[in-house]
């Protein structure tokens, strides 16, 4: 059995642009310690890609999902601005989308470079492409069955996790240098 949060980030920052200022991630762990308690699978809904989120707390978020998965099982999406939100009047004013959008399908649920919007001008969409497609790869990590695989696999996911954190660690460099 499992049940569905929305997580949104494990960065406090993050939560309160999303959620609000008295948001914090506390709830989230609590959520995800009563599941265990009760026999129950916690399912975290994440969102990567907010305006304000830096590589530096692209990589924080990656890290803590992957070191929770035995914890949760993830869903990651991309920011996208619902109408009615604040921050879909956050995306009107800065011209993202207009009140009378015609293409709905730039709100699509999964990240399209050249289709979806990205509201995140830290990143390139080639850049958020990576990014994404690493993030996205936690979701089909976190079986029960995946997990007896990480543990007998780990010198792939070794290698992998490698070859992220170079990618990230490269990034934030540059970031730092901007």
């Amino acid at each position: 059995h499992s049940i569905c949060f929305g997580y949104e980030s494990p960065l406090d920052r993050i939560v309160k642009y999303l959620k609000g200022p008295s948001a914090t991630m506390q709830p989230n762990i609590r959520s995800m310690d009563l599941c265990r308690r009760y026999g129950m699978r916690p399912v975290g809904n994440y969102i990567i890609g907010t305006p304000i989120e830096t590589y530096k707390e692209m990589a924080q978020t990656y890290w803590i999902i992957k070191q929770n998965m035995y914890r949760h099982t993830p869903n990651i999406f991309h920011m996208n601005p619902l109408p009615g939100t604040a921050q879909w009047r956050q995306c009107v004013a800065d011209g993202y989308v207009s009140d009378d959008l015609e293409d709905w399908s730039v709100l699509n649920m999964k990240y399209e470079k050249g289709r979806s919007l990205l509201l995140n001008t830290n990143y390139s969409e080639d850049q958020f492409e990576q990014i994404y497609t690493l993030f996205k790869a936690l979701e089909d990590d976190t079986s029960p069955e995946a997990s007896w695989q990480l543990q007998l696999r780990s010198d792939y996911y070794r290698q992998r996790l490698t070859e992220i954190a170079g990618f990230l660690r490269q990034r934030l460099s540059k970031e730092e240098q901007d």
